[in-house]
């Protein structure tokens, strides 16, 4: 069975899912599912009747909404060991923050709950800061760039111009931080120190295979804090002392599964959520894998037009895939739009399309009870290939399009071309233009042209 029709058959058996135990289906909008929510999350807490209330009420005081606030964000951190942010806030209660707290950093100080430095007032991160580099000095030990944002969960540069201004605001002489930088460049292993760094790397690419990564040599450097190149020549030698075949999947077939795992997932959570699925594209036979990712409808039958984007944590989901999704909108009429994805670097837009990002994303997945999930998140942010085979596949993709085009001479539209193919020329030549047709058609080794090609 294809890993298509298991899906399928999973998404037809949580068809019959009841959402209440009456029978009764619910199809909410998005300004509506957090009540549903409530509804799901007080279930799990026996003394949090008060949750229920809906804190807009007039009749109950400030305090008394503070008090409920601080009880779900204590009950939270207890049973699921994770801290509740303002946008959970924001979307469980329809309350902002800070109309009852001066930021999240005062909302757990009344708690006395300890919460990470990214989350606290700036000064009193620097200061945080400044205490963690004195306390290793006294050790004679000058903390490094990389160290210090390990440790506190922070970024340097949100609060100093560099590693030397920090050192400067610390006190501390910088030439000491200088000294052992040079002595750890200089310094020569024993044999036993270098073969325990050996191991240390072997180690590490036999744990990241088993779960499903593969570690570059950078991603080696950052984790061990050691020079790569000393140890190994290249990376494929590494991989072949490990014992482990360094295989890593194709782009586009990697593509095409987080692609499916993400789509997943987004069905789950909007059945959840209350709407029902109307289409979906990867299951389509008659239109495969045509316009919108995902077609859903409300309770009131207002229709939403999902576009599922797989990236990685930190790769942009651009201008031109928004715009893509608000065409459809626009030709849809009376319908509104949605991306989902993980990716955490978003290109923000006016029009009325609602984006649901990485960080948004695991949050509904907490609410919904759905958190099986989040394992395929993480791996749909991490998995990646390298930039070599990236370029090998898409030189494979453009000398498949050069060949299409030069089978085809009656063909002189890029969209009819595009319409063909399923595939959008700018991502394999940068361009879309009847001229980079004719282009094309006259030069076969035209997929070779630095001037064609599309930055990584």
């Amino acid at each position: 069975m294809s890993s298509t029709s298991r899906m399928k058959k999973r998404l037809d058996q949580n068809s019959s899912e009841k959402l209440f135990p009456n029978g009764e289906k619910f199809f909410l909008s998005f300004a509506e599912f957090t009540s549903f929510s409530l509804k799901l999350q007080a279930q799990s807490y026996e003394n949090l009747e008060a949750i229920k209330m809906n804190l807009n009420t007039k009749s109950i005081s400030k305090n008394e909404k503070r008090r409920i606030i601080l009880d779900y964000v204590k009950r939270t951190h207890s049973n699921e060991n994770r801290f509740v942010s303002k946008r959970e806030i924001r979307k469980f209660f329809h309350v902002e923050l800070y109309n009852y707290f001066e930021n999240i950093f005062d909302m757990y100080q009344q708690l006395n709950i300890e919460i990470l430095l990214c989350f606290c007032p700036k000064d009193y991160a620097k200061k945080k800061i400044i205490e963690y580099v004195r306390e290793r000095s006294k050790k004679n030990i000058y903390p490094f760039k990389k160290e210090i944002e390990a440790e506190l969960k922070i970024h340097i540069y949100s609060y100093y111009k560099g590693i030397k201004h920090l050192y400067q605001e610390s006190g501390v002489d910088f030439r000491l931080y200088q000294k052992r930088v040079y002595d750890l460049e200089t310094h020569s292993n024993s044999d036993l120190e270098n073969l325990e760094n050996r191991n240390k790397i072997l180690n590490l690419i036999r744990e990241g295979v088993k779960e499903g990564m593969y570690p570059s040599t950078m991603l080696i450097q950052e984790k061990l804090n050691l020079a790569f190149y000393k140890y190994f020549n290249d990376i494929y030698e590494a991989y072949e002392k490990a014992g482990v075949n360094y295989d890593r999947p194709c782009p586009i077939i990697l593509g095409k599964k987080k692609e499916k795992v993400l789509t997943e997932i987004a069905i789950y959570l909007l059945r959840r959520m209350g709407y029902e699925i109307k289409r979906v594209s990867i299951l389509d036979k008659n239109n495969y894998n045509c316009g919108e990712d995902i077609n859903v409808v409300d309770k009131n039958g207002n229709e939403f037009l999902i576009e599922i984007k797989a990236y990685g944590k930190n790769k942009r989901v651009t201008k031109r895939e928004i715009d893509q999704l608000i065409n459809y909108v626009k030709n849809r009429s009376g319908s509104k739009g949605i991306i989902i994805t993980t990716s955490e670097v978003i290109s923000r837009t006016k029009e009325n399309i609602l984006i649901i990002d990485g960080k948004e994303l695991v949050d509904l997945v907490y609410i919904h009870r759905l958190t099986s999930f989040l394992e395929d998140i993480k791996w749909i942010q991490l998995a990646k290939v390298n930039k070599k085979e990236i370029i090998e596949a898409k030189t494979k993709k453009r000398k498949e399009i050069v060949e299409f085009i030069r089978k085809n001479p009656n063909m002189i539209l890029p969209l009819e071309i595009e319409k063909s193919l399923r595939l959008d020329l700018r991502t394999y030549f940068g361009k879309r233009s009847i001229k980079l047709i004719e282009r094309i058609k006259e030069n076969p080794n035209i997929y070779s042209d630095p001037a064609y090609k599309v930055p990584l």
